[in-house]
């Protein structure tokens, strides 16, 4: 195995990317330790970590420095001992003479190098080896060379919690000067799980990560996702303006809808009252919704006046005289004076319709509506304009039949 010598060397024979990341060295003095910021999450024994710290004396640990794991090795199978999350390649009393602590990171991996570090008070007792950690939870553990007096103890292992006494343990002795004696160490103790539950479906938590990630697309995927009902409120206002009085542009689709009549939405034709006089009023048509009946009244009053050029028609004079003449007149007289004065009529200019229409303002029973009424209705003006014209010619029928019946 030849990883550590890759590393150090910069050839790409085991760090295939390694000529494009950045090598760090340390200066780390004795029972000494560096921060090293993580690139990813890393989980390890049910935790997610981003910060580490290399220690001289050959652990990488993941808490706040509490101690500087000094100075020989410990048995980390009792419980509650003070090295909780940290990974020990060879944890004992070292110290740099001449040699290097190195770290390389990316958003793949992390990596610590304790390159010919001696063992303390021995500086020709030298040391190179390393740790790796992938954002998998994996963890690789090598070896260079190992030297350490067997009058020193060491630790090989991980811990996690000492409260739950975590570990695992893969020597713990005397110290040795051959790499033989151990193996290289590949294991992973964290779970993927804990850094991404979608991950997996079989990961705890899957099924809320899933939801968690399509609410944050689009908060109409579910009910329950935060936000749902503003979101559907807004949907159903783009769709029609009329779903809530809430909606941007209610006010205006609803004078639209319901106020501003729209062709064909009258229920009964309006109700005309002519006089003799020729005076027409005419009734307001009730619009359809029964909605705006309620919340809306529109009384108008339109008065018309029919005037025609012919000055004092003759039937007129024939209507002046006094009731005793009448009486003395005999009977055809009358008849031919009133069709004479018919006749008259006829041959004058055309009737000329003076149109006055006295429209009051609008009752607004419910304020809500304020702003939607701000200008006369314009189709009920062109109605109003057509009931006149038909009350007209309804007016001079009646007068025609009227002189019928007299004449006959």
């Amino acid at each position: 195995m030849r990883w550590l010598l890759s590393l150090i060397v910069g050839t790409c024979l085991y760090l295939p990317t390694l000529s494009y990341t950045q090598i760090i060295q340390h200066q780390i003095s004795d029972d000494g330790y560096a921060r090293v910021p993580l690139q990813f999450a890393f989980p390890y024994y049910g935790r997610v970590f981003t910060e580490s710290y290399m220690f001289s004396n050959g652990v990488v640990g993941f808490l706040n420095p509490t101690n500087h794991f000094c100075c020989s090795g410990y048995d980390i199978t009792q419980p509650n001992h003070p090295f909780s999350f940290a990974i020990m390649p060879l944890q004992t009393d070292l110290l740099n003479y001449s040699g290097r602590f190195l770290t390389e990171g990316t958003p793949q991996y992390q990596r610590y190098v304790w390159e010919n570090i001696s063992e303390f008070g021995r500086p020709q007792n030298l040391n190179t080896f390393g740790v790796e950690i992938r954002p998998s939870g994996f963890i690789g553990v090598h070896y260079e060379q190992i030297n350490i007096d067997p009058s020193r103890t060491v630790t090989m292992g991980m811990t996690g919690d000492s409260l739950l006494n975590q570990y695992s343990l893969n020597y713990s002795g005397p110290g040795f000067s051959r790499v033989e004696n151990v193996s290289n160490i590949t294991q992973a103790t964290g779970d993927r799980c804990l850094v991404d539950p979608l991950f997996s479906p079989s990961c705890v938590g899957y099924a809320q990560a899933y939801l968690s990630q399509q609410c944050g697309l689009n908060a109409l995927y579910d009910p329950s996702c935060p936000g749902y009902t503003q979101a559907y409120f807004n949907q159903q206002c783009s769709v029609n303006s009329l779903y809530d009085r809430g909606c941007p542009g209610y006010q205006t689709a609803y004078a639209l809808a319901n106020i501003v009549p729209a062709p064909r939405t009258v229920v009964s034709a309006p109700v005309l009252q002519v006089s003799t006089t020729g005076t027409v009023s005419v009734e307001t048509p009730v619009v359809s919704d029964p909605i705006v009946n309620e919340v809306i009244t529109r009384p108008s009053n339109v008065s018309t006046s029919v005037q025609q050029n012919n000055p004092q028609p003759a039937a007129q004079n024939a209507q002046a005289e006094p009731k005793s003449e009448k009486k003395t007149e005999a009977k055809p007289v009358a008849k031919s004076t009133r069709a004479e004065a018919k006749n008259e009529v006829t041959q004058t200019a055309p009737v000329m319709v003076d149109v006055q229409i006295q429209a009051q303002p609008l009752m607004i029973i419910d304020m809500m509506f304020k702003n939607m009424v701000k200008k006369p209705i314009q189709d009920n003006n062109r109605s109003y304009y057509a009931l006149i014209m038909g009350s007209q010619k309804s007016h001079e029928e009646m007068v025609d039949a009227q002189y019928r019946r007299e004449r006959d």
